[in-house]
C-alpha cells in the first residue's frame, strides 16, 4: 500500500497522470472491455471472437440477474463460444473479471 501511495503521489505532483492522488488505479480486464464493446456494437461476433483467440478458456467473473431480482454469481473459465453465448443471451449480465 505504501508503494502504490508513493506512485500516485509522485505521479500527481508531475501531473503524469492527471489523476488526483485520491482515486485508485484500476483497470478492466479483457473480457470487461469486450463485452462492453460488444454490447455497445462496436464489435461484432467475428471480431470478439478474433480479439479472444489467444485466450480461448478463460476464467471469467460474472453476475447474472435473475427476473425476481436475485443475482448469481459466475465464477468460472469459459470458451469463447460460452462467453459469446453470454453476452447475446436475454439475461441481464455484469462482467466483473
Amino acid at each position: 500500500m505504501e508503494i502504490k501511495k508513493k506512485i500516485m503521489d509522485y505521479s500527481s505532483k508531475h501531473n503524469l497522470l492527471n489523476v488526483p492522488t485520491i482515486n485508485p488505479i484500476s483497470f478492466l480486464s479483457t473480457d470487461v472491455l469486450l463485452a462492453r464493446a460488444f454490447r455497445m456494437g462496436m464489435i461484432g461476433e467475428t471480431e470478439l471472437i478474433y480479439l479472444r483467440k489467444s485466450t480461448h478458456r478463460k476464467r471469467v467473473i460474472c453476475i447474472i440477474r435473475n427476473n425476481d431480482s436475485t443475482v448469481v454469481p459466475v465464477d468460472t473459465v469459459m470458451e469463447t463460444g460460452d462467453f459469446l453465448q453470454l453476452l447475446k443471451g436475454n439475461e441481464p449480465y455484469d462482467i466483473i473479471f
